[in-house]
């Protein structure tokens, strides 16, 4: 096999990897979503934290935004339950959400929320 021939194998085998592997990150963070949903008052803050702490480390505004507008509302009504020692950890991963969006409509929900925490 030449050089050539082989050079576009490896780029076509890194392209598919690259392919799946978004695929796999993308129903992860579906089922993250969906798991915080499923919870209710106390437990859907702590869900909510290490699913937005991954949305912030990943960098997709795309992503960010398709969970907050599932998350927002859910996320709003269990604020009153949140206990006080995991609102420092919410509040540092919204605000990472919040500055890996360019879409400053995106951004000004997830701080208006961010701000109800501490009132």
């Amino acid at each position: 096999m030449s050089a050539g021939a082989l050079a576009a194998l490896s780029i076509i085998f890194v392209a598919v990897a690259v392919a799946v592997a978004l695929r796999r990150g993308r129903r992860r963070h579906r089922d993250a979503i969906a798991a915080v949903v499923a919870h209710s008052g106390a437990a859907r803050c702590q869900a909510a934290i290490p699913l937005f702490r991954a949305l912030a480390a990943r960098g997709d505004q795309q992503a960010i935004a398709a969970a907050w507008e599932v998350l927002e509302l859910p996320l709003l009504q269990a604020l009153p339950d949140c206990p006080p020692d995991d609102k420092p950890d919410l509040v540092v991963a919204l605000d990472a959400c919040a500055q890996r969006c360019s879409n400053r409509d995106l951004s000004k929900r997830i701080m208006t929320l961010r701000r109800g925490i501490y009132p």
